[in-house]
């Protein structure tokens, strides 16, 4: 896989999840100090926070300042069942793993517009997985391997994006899941059919990620 050099060590991974806990634990209980007001603002992070989060991800796990895209997911146990609560993310190396991490940990709680943002009461039911997203490469759906490659569509100026255990978790096939990302795109029915992908009218790509998770926050 190319991308961020997988996969991840257990201290990487611990260190992702508990980047992304903290920043979630902080946001419900006060507001976020100014060098990490970033999180919120979504503006380049202040030279404060890179230095705080960079300096402690350099000396316990190194590979973590290697710029990569990643998802955050967050789920609340609710009557026996896992339900959604917020997952955003990013699929461009736009910044470091470790900052990626916690900007989509703080959007998933806080900026999902499907979701009122998220309350102290309800961390004792969260849970979190993290997405470490591997490179975007230009497919045909006979490219696809259910469970392996999560999905990128692009058409008519919209996009939409499954993680690669979407399909998977809903019980879908190849048509199902090309049908449902067309939904998601907002696209008209039958938009998402061969001939648009012949003609370049729609278009896919696939990646590959690594899974962290899910775990209590």
């Amino acid at each position: 896989m190319s991308g961020f050099p997988f996969p991840l060590t257990p201290v990487e991974e611990n260190f992702l999840m508990g980047c992304a806990s903290a920043v979630i634990r902080r946001g419900v209980r006060q507001p976020l100090p100014d060098e990490f007001s970033f999180l919120a603002d979504g503006e380049e992070p202040d030279p404060r926070a890179l230095d705080n989060i960079a300096l402690a991800a350099r000396e316990k796990a190194p590979r973590l300042l290697t710029q990569a895209g990643a998802f955050v997911t967050l789920h609340v146990k609710a009557h026996g069942a896992c339900v959604l609560r917020g997952c955003i993310g990013i699929m461009e190396p736009a910044m470091p793993l470790i900052l990626t991490t916690a900007r989509m940990a703080w959007a998933a709680a806080f900026e999902d517009r499907r979701f009122q943002p998220l309350c102290a009461s309800e961390l004792a039911s969260l849970e979190l997985d993290i997405s470490v997203l591997g490179e975007l490469s230009p497919c045909f759906p006979q490219d696809i391997e259910l469970g392996r490659h999560g999905v990128r569509l692009e058409a008519m100026g919209r996009t939409a994006v499954f993680l690669p255990q979407v399909p998977t978790e809903q019980g879908w096939d190849l048509e199902q899941t090309l049908e449902a990302l067309g939904r998601k795109a907002g696209l008209p029915p039958g938009a998402v059919n061969p001939e648009a992908f012949r003609k370049g009218i729609s278009r896919l790509f696939r990646y590959e990620a690594v899974l962290i998770g899910p775990r209590a926050v």
